[in-house]
């Protein structure tokens, strides 16, 4: 379950790739839900219940409970895991009777559901008069059915009230009760084997949420950013609290109270909610199952700078786990051998436990009370110190130490305590650094941009899963040439097919086939044709068909099975779905994606809980491609996430080199991402090279220069439609370099490219070659 502050997130993003993990001998399931002001608006009736997205979230579970031995997997054997809100929705399906049964073991990452004994974050009437109050903003009537406007108002304008962190609602169906009644009253979902655990320094990416200049922060700034705090977390005495959190701490130093006020964030948010409820629930469930906890120690430099994550002021940050899980550095060339090796151990103990709820790491569980155990996890050192049941708040600097003084009372407010006193040894696993932390302090690194990229604009569907090997499947919204080529001015009873090699081969294929009568007009066959033997063919169809199935078994197919198909159809109870089978280290894995399991949250089911499918999809669901991540805001904080299609930004058409002969626009050192990142939109084409796109005929049907016709016909699709890639198209800027260039004068001079571009960028090359005479002049070769 992806995390998010349940605001944002999908699990498209690349950081939630389950290929590594899947070659563990694993299915890996993951689901998108609604966030936000869509996911957990609370309305106090039935259609409107609040925490919709966790419905969401047990909608999906159910449909794997039915559908998953389709994909291979155990429906007996379940294990939810999730990171930040992610982890803090599995301890909300721990403690809600709706999803009981339904999974076998959970691992809790950073997240739970433990704020307050006392006070909720926010509760239902509050909940309530904030609903309302946005409907008030958006000019829906409390007199009216104001759940009802609220359905009507477009989702861009309610989205603006889905920017700040979300807080579900308890005392509902869902969490009728609080963790801390939950297990007093054994009111929860014991039956399962848990893992919990944090990193260190969990804090330290929310200090902007609270203090503005935290390069400049001082001690006014820290007691205020404390009681800003107490609107979450109710009734902490602020002076107790920095007196606790700044104890010997030089508080002139701007950075010293950063760190400081780290650790309280990191405390109150993340790593004493999650120590306590895996505490409690080990307390509750006593020796029926086993609970373990971890402490991640080791930050990847990598993933730092790609989740601007400055390791010397910052840590072990926030979501540092998530690559060491999914296997990330095993698939990103640019991580670490340190990272591969610490993935490997992690992916490993995740897996082990996902599987039999054991860690064959010599790990101690929670609750082990033996103090000569010390184990050794191959290489990694359990953290060798006591913790005093009550006092989970480390020391400023340190990681789960002793305390020398009892809690806070105004702290034991805050996080439910333990009244037994008896301390626990070796009951935190630590994951240690390698690394040494550099002695000077670095600038963060800036916060890096989204971009949208469109590449190779299909015309057929892809030819994966069931259409490999089989008959090309025109798109279900056709864009083949014959009925689109008029958009492009082009004339539909007039098309030429020509090739050169095996295109001229494909040419006299063309003209021979049945299938493609009345497709084309004329032909030109350059350099190939099917005239091998005019007794037998190169190759009979069992001979063919022998190579194939010999191919199949050098691939480990058996030719016993369906070796043509990359995956079997799954039926399902959405109906049938076709995936694509990827390769991961060496390893085949069945992916299926975008799998739909519910109706589509809008009209009267926004804000409702989810509806399975009326009944199942008759067309194939076509789960080799993504689809739309949940509703969610779009923010300078949140650009690594999503994109932003609405804006009208220049755009720069680049037109590669190569002597006009060779050469791609999908050549590496085009990438236009770093380009993109100056607001621009960046669009790049392909164009007919060689003979190919510039031999000369002397007619109408071969008129030579063809290339820079295709470059003219690309010029006039952008011109139409870059809009809906937030482009403007009257701020074209072309460019290139060398023959791109050279290209690039070619449209200056030409009168057909008149007024389809505003600006040029001429990089070594021009059409100036002799003033008196072109290179070359027509020649009739007959």
């Amino acid at each position: 379950i992806h995390g998010g502050a349940l605001v944002l997130g999908s699990i498209f993003q690349d950081i939630y790739d389950g290929s590594v993990l899947a070659t563990r001998d694993l299915v890996i399931v993951s689901t998108n839900y609604r966030l936000g002001q869509f996911g957990y608006l609370y309305g106090d009736r039935e259609d409107a219940p609040g925490n919709v997205g966790f419905y969401d979230q047990l909608l999906a579970l159910k449909w794997v409970k039915e559908n998953i031995h389709q994909f291979g997997g155990d429906s007996d054997q379940i294990t939810i895991f999730g990171e930040s809100a992610g982890s803090w929705s599995v301890s909300a399906h721990i403690l809600s009777p709706l999803s009981k049964g339904l999974f076998k073991r959970a691992i809790m990452q950073s997240g739970a559901h433990m704020y307050n004994k006392d006070n909720d974050v926010v509760s239902k009437a509050e909940a309530l008069s904030r609903a309302k109050q946005i409907a008030k903003q958006l000019n829906c009537s409390e007199t009216e059915d104001w759940l009802q406007c609220l359905r009507k108002v477009d989702a861009n304008e309610l989205s603006k009230y889905s920017r700040n962190p979300t807080y579900p609602v308890l005392g509902t169906e869902f969490l009728p009760i609080s963790a801390q009644k939950a297990f007093e009253t054994k009111k929860f979902n014991s039956d399962i084997d848990l893992m919990a655990g944090v990193n260190r320094d969990e804090g330290s990416m929310f200090i902007n949420i609270v203090i503005k200049d935290i390069n400049n922060m001082t001690l006014q700034n820290f007691t205020t950013g404390v009681k800003g705090l107490d609107a979450i977390y109710h009734g902490i005495d602020t002076q107790k609290v920095s007196d606790y959190y700044l104890k010997n701490v030089n508080t002139s130093k701007p950075l010293y109270l950063r760190f400081a006020f780290s650790d309280l964030m990191g405390d109150l948010a993340l790593k004493c909610p999650t120590y306590s409820f895996a505490k409690q629930f080990a307390i509750a469930v006593k020796d029926m199952h086993r609970v373990y906890f971890y402490e991640l120690f080791y930050a990847s430099k990598t993933f730092a700078k790609i989740f601007n994550c400055d390791i010397p002021t910052m840590g072990i940050c926030h979501a540092m786990d998530i690559p060491f899980v999914f296997g990330l550095p095993f698939i990103r060339p640019d991580y670490e051998p340190e990272d591969v090796y610490w993935s490997k151990h992690m992916m490993d103990m995740w897996t082990k436990f996902a599987k039999d709820g054991h860690e064959d790491q010599g790990w101690p569980q929670l609750l082990n009370h033996e103090l000569n155990v010390v184990p050794i996890v191959k290489g990694l050192d359990p953290l060798n110190i006591s913790l005093v049941e009550n006092d989970p708040f480390h020391d400023t600097f340190g990681s789960f130490s002793q305390a020398t003084s009892n809690l806070l009372t105004e702290l034991q407010k805050v996080i439910q305590t333990f009244s037994d006193g008896s301390k626990v040894n070796k009951e935190i696993h630590e994951i240690k650094e390698v690394y040494e932390k550099p002695k000077q302090i670095a600038k963060n690194p800036k916060t890096d941009t989204s971009i949208d990229q469109f590449l190779g604009i299909p015309y057929a569907e892809p030819p994966v899963g069931q259409l490999r090997f089989a008959k090309p499947q025109p798109l279900k919204k056709p864009l083949d040439v014959r009925e689109n080529i008029h958009q492009f001015g082009g004339d539909s009873d007039q098309i030429t097919i020509f090739g050169e090699s095996a295109g001229s081969w494909s040419v006299s294929a063309h003209i021979l086939s049945p299938l493609s009568k009345g497709l084309f007009k004329r032909a030109i066959m350059e350099s190939g044709a099917v005239m091998y033997n005019k007794d037998r063919p190169v190759l009979s169809a069992n001979e063919s068909l022998a190579m194939g199935q010999y191919m199949a078994t050098q691939q480990n197919c058996s030719t016993s099975e369906d070796w043509l198909n990359v995956c079997v159809d799954v039926n399902t109870t959405s109906g049938v779905v076709r995936g694509l089978t990827v390769n991961a280290l060496n390893t085949s894995v069945d992916q299926f994606l975008n799998i739909p399991y519910a109706e589509p949250p809008v009209g009267s089911l926004r804000f409702a809980k989810p509806v399975p499918l009326k009944e199942p999809i008759k067309e194939i669901i076509d789960g080799t491609e993504t689809g739309n991540s949940c509703y969610q805001p779009v923010s300078d904080i949140y650009k690594d996430f999503i994109g932003n299609l609405t804006l009208s930004e220049d755009l720069m058409f680049w037109i590669h080199g190569g002597a006009l002969a060779i050469g791609s626009s999908f050549q590496y050192q085009y990438n236009g991402s770093a380009l993109a990142a100056h607001d621009v939109v960046i669009v790049s084409t392909n164009y007919r090279l060689g003979q190919l796109g510039f031999l000369y005929g002397g007619r109408e049907d071969a008129p030579g220069n063809v290339g820079f016709y295709d470059q003219l016909l690309a010029l006039k699709w952008v011109r139409e439609n870059i809009h809906q890639f937030g482009g403007d198209s009257d701020q074209i800027t072309i460019f290139g370099e060398s023959a791109g260039s050279w290209s690039v004068s070619a449209h200056i001079l030409s009168p057909l490219s008149k007024g389809l571009f505003k600006r040029a960028i001429m990089e070594s090359g021009a059409v100036m070659y002799n003033k008196d005479r072109p290179v070359l002049i027509h020649l009739r070769i007959g």
